[in-house]
């Protein structure tokens, strides 16, 4: 059975991560950077948003190719 639809306010401050476990990489190549990149700016587009983050936080590969 399909997710049903959820619609979000605006005004909300959302808490959005992607962590692996047990270390694991969540992008394999530089292309899957470029494609997460892709997505975020597609989401911006369609609904406006600002991206913060706290720290050292940020899309960065320690083991790029």
């Amino acid at each position: 059975m399909p997710r049903r639809l959820r619609f979000a306010s605006g005004g909300f401050v959302y808490h959005v991560l992607n962590r692996a476990a047990a270390r694991a990489r969540i992008f394999d190549k530089s292309m899957d950077y470029a494609a997460f990149d892709w997505v975020l700016k597609q989401a911006d587009a369609f609904v406006p948003m600002r991206l913060a983050t706290q720290g050292q936080e940020v899309l960065v590969g320690l083991h790029r190719e």
